[in-house]
């Protein structure tokens, strides 16, 4: 039930809200790296260890993440995205969640899955932009239900809760478990190492809140 009118919400509901607030920020953070490499994002991870609080189931695994992102070497981050992701040679850590689900890119069960979710949330994905299930997308995509949970009242709560829920436990927590074990072969530079990882740990919190 929420709070009437004009009066506030108790206050584990308003730190509920802000712990959820603050995940969608790091997966906005993390997943931006695997969608614009060039940008860098060291100078936003030490901002949000300074000005956030980490006092929440999972949170300081995520915190530790952070601070590998914040302290991390300058790169050229687009040459390590190409070699990384991009060749497309057996060892290629592609970003997208069908490779890990059948060996090939675009599996349509997996494509069809991402999608009905994305219409339960009334979003479109982009047009001409990377398919659903880029590790990029779905951090975003989660963020924005995130966002939408720490707001939510009455019977939209329910149903955000549910995609939501299936997003991390059906699609974005295993992807990301196997994404991270090709990647770690590959001797990753500490930037996608620690994005990687920031973006594993966020996901298994947000598991625990939705």
């Amino acid at each position: 039930m929420s709070a009437p009118a004009g009066v506030a919400p108790p206050p584990e509901a308003a730190v509920r809200g802000a712990d959820l607030r603050l995940l969608a920020e790091i997966l906005d953070l993390a997943g931006a790296l695997f969608l614009q490499p060039v940008a860098d994002r060291r100078s936003r991870a030490s901002e949000l260890l300074r000005d956030r609080s980490f006092d929440f189931p999972g949170g300081p695994q995520i915190a530790v993440s952070l601070r590998a992102l914040a302290r991390a070497e300058a790169a050229d981050l687009d040459v390590e995205y190409v070699r990384l992701f991009l060749h497309g040679r057996a060892a290629t850590a592609h970003p997208y969640e069908s490779f890990y689900r059948t060996g090939a890119l675009m599996d349509p069960e997996c494509l069809e899955g991402l999608g009905a979710l994305f219409a339960a949330a009334g979003i479109a994905p982009e047009k001409g932009g990377p398919p659903p299930d880029h590790l990029g997308v779905e951090a975003s995509f989660l963020a924005l239900l995130l966002r939408g949970l720490s707001t939510a009242e009455g019977e939209a709560t329910p149903a955000l809760r549910a995609i939501a829920a299936e997003l991390v436990n059906g699609h974005l927590l295993p992807f990301v478990s196997a994404f991270r074990e090709r990647l770690a072969p590959l001797a990753p530079c500490r930037t996608f190492d620690a994005a990687a990882a920031a973006l594993a740990s966020a996901a298994a919190a947000a598991r625990n809140m939705v």
